[in-house]
C-alpha cells in the first residue's frame, strides 16, 4: 500500500488465495474516497475522470479511450506478435489521475502506475501478457455439440468480422487492402477454437467449448 502525504491511502493491492491480485487507486480523501483506477491480474483495467466517468477501459484484447462526457476518442487492439499488422504500433498513453499519480500505457504488459510524493517516486507495473491457450485437454468431454451449434457459432464470428470491417472503414475511410488486415485477437481466438472443435466433433470427441467462446465477445 502507498499513502499520500496527507496519510490517506493512495494505492491498495490485494491478493487472494489463488495468487490473483487487484490494484485500486483512489483519491486523496479520508472518508469514502472515489476510485481513480482499478487493475487486476486478468488483464482488465479502468481509469476514471474526477467526475466519475470512465477515462480508459482496458481488457485482454485492447482498450478504449473516452472523453470526460463519455464519448469515444479512440480504440486500440493489442498487437499479436505472431501476425503482421498494417497499423503502426500504438503510441504510449499518459494519464495524470491527480498531482501524485500518473498512468503510462505502452503495451499489454507495460502498464505503469507512477506515484510521486515527498520527492520520492514509486513505479508499479500492473500490465500482464496474456496469450491464446492452444490446449483443449482441460475441457470436459461429456457435453454433446451439434452441427447446428457449430454453424451458428460460425455465423456469429462471420457477422462480428463484418462489423469489425465496417468499424475500420468508418474510422479510416481511406484505408486500402482491407482484406489483408488481420482480425482482432478475440475473433482469431474464437475462429481457431471453432476449427479445433469441429475436428473434435468429427472425430467423436465432443467437448464443451461453445459456451466459452461465446463469453469472449
Amino acid at each position: 500500500m502507498s499513502s499520500y502525504p496527507s496519510g490517506n491511502l493512495a494505492i491498495i493491492i490485494s491478493f487472494d488465495r489463488k495468487g490473483t491480485y487487484t490494484c485500486i487507486v483512489q483519491e486523496d480523501k479520508a472518508k469514502q474516497p472515489a476510485m481513480l483506477g482499478l487493475f487486476d491480474s486478468t488483464g482488465r483495467g479502468t481509469c476514471y475522470y474526477s467526475n466519475g466517468n470512465v477515462w480508459i477501459s482496458i481488457t485482454c484484447m485492447g482498450g478504449l479511450y473516452l472523453n470526460e462526457k463519455g464519448a469515444q476518442v479512440f480504440r486500440w487492439w493489442w498487437r499479436d506478435p505472431n501476425s503482421p499488422s498494417l497499423f503502426a504500433p500504438m503510441k504510449p498513453i499518459f494519464l495524470s489521475l491527480n498531482e501524485n499519480i500518473g498512468i503510462r500505457i505502452s503495451a499489454q504488459d507495460h502498464i505503469h502506475i507512477t506515484f510521486l510524493a515527498k520527492g520520492k517516486q514509486m513505479k508499479l507495473n500492473v500490465g500482464i501478457k496474456l496469450e491464446l491457450n492452444e490446449s483443449f485437454s482441460n475441457f470436459p468431454n461429456n457435453t454433446w455439440v451439434t452441427e447446428t451449434q457449430l454453424y451458428l457459432e460460425k455465423s456469429k464470428i462471420k457477422i462480428q468480422s463484418l462489423i469489425n470491417k465496417m468499424s475500420l472503414i468508418t474510422s479510416f475511410p481511406n484505408i486500402k487492402n482491407l482484406d489483408r488486415i488481420p482480425l482482432p485477437f478475440h475473433l482469431k481466438s474464437r475462429r481457431y477454437k471453432l476449427v479445433k472443435l469441429r475436428e473434435k466433433v468429427k472425430s467423436g470427441k465432443h467437448i464443451r467449448l461453445l459456451a466459452d467462446m461465446s463469453n469472449e465477445n
